[in-house]
């Protein structure tokens, strides 16, 4: 006998299908992970295949705030809402910490460091890695595209060529195996290789018109990645900060 409370699940599903996607992917809650097999079943017998039907379990989340975890309860109404937590650390923060893990993993959401506005913080290190591109190109934008740049020699120039090398299999690799994670560990590789590029080097120089014109082309080819990086993940490029 199949319980009620399944019944809206298979009604919503059933309409997903007849609506015309052909694969599913659902999200759900660690203490939900019996409903996939009763789910499954559901869809064959209505006539689906079930393996368009791929369920992702997603472990709960932890608030901690000074170290300690913040007890919620809906019963008791101590309980804190996604809105809330939004208008507290801002929606790109939120965001970026929720899917900063795989989504098999407890997830702690650190509330003092999502409040940080330093590079303690990951999202802010990122974005200021972006503003301090786009800082870099808004006095100087002379460069050209070539078929090679013999003058990046520097080995931490070559790190930053090979990263943006593998934009494309990381996107690759998150479509085949869905764990956005990936994209976030890329988007902090990337802030933290032109970041000490940054503090190590002086990208416009005013000697070398070459070098200077191979450097900036380094650097808006960084700025492309970042920015589409941060679009994927839904988070805001930011100009200036």
């Amino acid at each position: 006998t199949r319980r009620s409370s399944d019944l809206p699940d298979i009604a919503y599903h059933k309409d997903k299908f007849d609506r015309g996607y052909k694969h599913l992917i659902n999200l759900f809650g660690a203490d939900h992970h019996g409903y996939i097999a009763r789910l499954k079943a559901a869809m064959k017998i209505l006539g689906y295949d079930p393996d368009e039907l791929e369920i992702k379990i997603v472990q709960m989340v932890r608030l901690m705030a000074n170290g300690e975890e913040m007890k919620m309860s809906k019963r008791t109404g101590n309980a804190i809402t996604i809105r809330e937590l939004c208008e507290d650390v801002g929606v790109d923060v939120a965001r970026y910490f929720y899917i900063s893990k795989p989504i098999i993993s407890q997830l702690d959401f650190d509330l003092d460091l999502a409040r940080k506005q330093s590079n303690e913080n990951p999202v802010y290190y990122i974005q200021y890695a972006y503003a301090r591109i786009n800082s870099i190109l808004n006095k100087q934008n002379d460069f050209e595209i070539k078929e090679s740049y013999p003058l990046l020699k520097e080995e931490k120039e070559i790190s930053i060529l090979k990263h943006l090398g593998e934009f494309e299999g990381v996107l690759l690799d998150i479509c085949k195996i869905k764990e956005v994670n990936i994209l976030c560990n890329y988007a902090y590789k990337l802030a933290q290789l032109f970041h000490s590029y940054y503090n190590d080097f002086k990208v416009i120089d005013s000697n070398n018109e070459e070098l200077t014109r191979e450097r900036l082309a380094l650097v808006k080819a960084t700025g492309i990645v970042l920015k589409n990086t941060l679009n994927l993940l839904g988070i805001e490029a930011k100009d200036s900060m």
